[in-house]
């Protein structure tokens, strides 16, 4: 009896490249392993963690009694022309075994892949598993937050090779504004003299950037500019996002020595961008002075981040 064979099914709605992050500009071309794990292979834009990620599985059945058993399908995958969203045809085919044993890949000028699945036994069904490259717009060139390319596979009995596919399903992806943080100023404790014994504290409020004297009897002297340092954040309206700030810094002198400050921060951990996809970060903080502190200007950095969940 004749051996053929069909393509029985394939994953529905994958691969699945679950929550990504476009760039601001610019395409970015998310991967996917035949394990499902997604990274940005090129371009700006991120992964993010959350949202549902998984590769395609295909499954060929052979149909021909026992001469399935020594009995080799030739496979091609193809890209299909059906897109929609941020989305671009999708490209960079990779496979691995499932049940079936898959062989030497050839990538084919228009970019599909052709290769032998082995490992039939009687009329049997075995499987691989897909990987590919979803290419997403960026925010300059769409707003939408869905992408979905179509893409096929054919298979026929080996050595003839499938001229198209023969079942087909989509690459999804989730797709969120590139988050950006812009700093307006920076914490300023201003003109500051030590006091006479012992150590105090100058304060400055992460909401309005006024500064008080907390402990001890730090003197408070005019001329230069103190206040809170100031973050605009923005990114996909409505939408769970992580902010993280150091708990401390420290200051280093122009005259030598070190000052300690505690950080303040007006958001933290997790938070939610507004209606307009924005949120302002206030980075207030207490300025240790020690009575022995030596004169000059004190400066140091910390670094804000903020990611989607």
């Amino acid at each position: 009896m004749a051996q053929s064979f069909t393509v029985n099914t394939i994953t529905t709605n994958t691969p699945n490249f679950g929550n990504v992050a476009a760039a601001t500009s610019g395409n970015t071309d998310f991967a996917m392993t035949t394990s499902g794990a997604v990274s940005s292979a090129a371009g700006s834009g991120g992964n993010i963690a959350s949202g549902t990620k998984s590769a395609a599985t295909v499954t060929i059945r052979c149909s021909g009694g026992s001469a399935c058993t020594s009995a080799t399908a030739l496979v091609r995958l193809f890209s299909l022309t059906t897109i929609s969203g941020r989305a671009q045809a999708v490209k960079n085919f990779i496979v691995a075994s499932g049940t079936g044993t898959v062989g030497a890949v050839t990538t084919n000028p228009d970019g599909s892949i052709t290769f032998p699945l082995t490992g039939f036994s009687s009329t049997s069904s075995r499987t691989f598993l897909v990987g590919m490259t979803l290419p997403i717009l960026g925010d300059n060139a769409s707003t939408s937050t869905s992408a979905s390319a179509s893409w096929g596979v054919g298979v026929a009995k080996s050595p003839t090779i499938p001229s198209a596919s023969s079942l087909s399903r989509n690459a999804i992806a989730t797709i969120r504004k590139s988050l950006t943080l812009t700093k307006s100023s920076d914490l300023a404790f201003g003109a500051i003299r030590p006091p006479a014994s012992g150590s105090g504290t100058v304060s400055i409020s992460n909401v309005n950037g006024a500064r008080s004297i907390g402990t001890g009897s730090p003197v408070l002297l005019p001329g230069l500019t103190s206040g809170r340092a100031q973050f605009s954040i923005g990114g996909q309206a409505s939408t769970a996002i992580t902010v993280t700030t150091p708990g401390s810094l420290t200051m280093s002198g122009s005259g030598g020595g070190t000052l300690s400050v505690t950080l303040s921060p007006s958001a933290s951990g997790a938070q939610t961008l507004n209606t307009s996809g924005s949120l302002t970060l206030g980075v207030g903080g207490t300025l240790t002075v020690p009575s022995s502190t030596a004169s000059g200007d004190y400066a140091g950095s910390f670094a804000v981040t903020v990611s989607y969940n």
